[in-house]
């Protein structure tokens, strides 16, 4: 039998583990939750609602974008929206600003990066395709250097794509590239350096408005596999009624 002595020491002694577990719950209780907002094509939010901590993710389709950052660049992160996307190739998303410029004797180099998931494992991502409006005069130049990765940014870099104006000799307005294998999820970084020319004069400057960036998918073999079951047997179906008709 415990005296009461025993059982203060055995309270006291106790006490901080009960402290911490309510401090523990309470930290998991105010963590901001990440809000995912559904946008349709054409839609548009500003960059500042998707970086930062408890910033949203946005979802375009079979889709998730998340994880936008713009780091250690000097354009506002307020000056860039962010529009949903959709054309031929897939879904994704458009970045644009009036920020994107360098004139005269300026440069300007802007980071954007952001993660993109797939809503359905079933549909992996094949392709990703990037293009830009870059345009310049005189001696102006844009380069859009984009680097792809797996296990987080700066992780295993898997592909790169560069689009730029002007070119050698042409300009490239944009780009592609196939993955082999298909992924789930990738790590965007790119990479936007713009020259103005190097004079003080208007009549040198390069601008980009707008960067695109889809991503068309395909169904997993197992997906593929179901499909043509199905598709047998809607034939074999087609095939009975037709004879049980005769």
């Amino acid at each position: 039998m415990r005296t009461k002595t025993g059982l203060r020491r055995l309270f006291f002694s106790n006490i901080w583990r009960v402290q911490m577990a309510l401090a523990a719950s309470l930290f998991f209780l105010v963590l901001p939750s990440r809000a995912q907002l559904s946008l349709n094509p054409g839609d548009t939010v500003n960059l500042s609602q998707l970086v930062g901590p408890g910033s949203a993710s946005i979802q375009v389709g079979d889709k998730l974008f998340s994880d936008f950052g713009i780091p250690g660049t000097e354009v506002p992160v307020n000056s860039v929206n962010v529009t949903a996307l959709s054309n031929l190739f897939g879904y994704g998303i458009s970045f644009s600003s009036s920020q994107f410029a360098a004139i005269g004797n300026t440069t300007n180099d802007i980071i954007l990066e952001y993660s993109v998931t797939v809503t359905d494992p079933q549909r992996l991502i094949s392709d990703v395709h990037l293009s830009y409006n870059g345009s310049n005069a005189g001696s102006g130049f844009s380069h859009l250097t984009e680097e792809i990765f797996t296990g987080g940014f700066g992780g295993q870099k898997i592909a790169q794509l560069d689009v730029l104006n002007p070119g050698n000799p042409n300009p490239i307005f944009q780009n592609s590239v196939n993955l082999v294998p298909t992924r789930e999820t990738l790590f965007i970084q790119k990479d936007l350096y713009l020259f103005g020319g190097g004079s003080s004069s208007g009549l040198n400057y390069a601008l980009v408005s707008i960067v695109d960036q889809t991503f068309s998918e395909i169904p997993e073999p197992s997906a593929l596999l179901l499909a043509g079951i199905g598709f047998l047997a809607l034939l074999t179906w087609e095939h009975l009624k037709r004879t049980a008709a005769r």
